[in-house]
């Protein structure tokens, strides 16, 4: 399964390669992004303020899920609204 052969991926992380293991694997965007997507749902939030309340992926306590988003849409050219939570 995916979700057992990485750890948390930094933004500046390569994308296309993380070491785990001293092993290289390699991912398509589309299988990270959704393994991100899915691990991100499981941060706990403040539903008050909408920030994060513990570090994740390099981002501190206290980012805003929509800093959060815009990374993602970034990172992998996709739109959270319609490609993650398939509005």
């Amino acid at each position: 399964m995916l979700a057992e052969k990485f750890e948390t991926v930094h933004p500046d992380t390569d994308l296309n390669e993380l070491d785990y293991n001293n092993e290289i694997i390699k991912f398509t965007n589309k299988e990270l992004v959704k393994e991100l997507w899915l691990r991100f749902g499981n941060v706990p939030m403040n539903p008050e303020t909408e920030e994060i309340e513990e570090k994740w992926n390099g981002f501190p306590v206290g980012t805003h899920r929509e800093e959060i988003w815009h990374w993602f849409e970034e990172a992998f050219c996709v739109s959270v609204a319609e490609d993650l939570m398939c509005l």
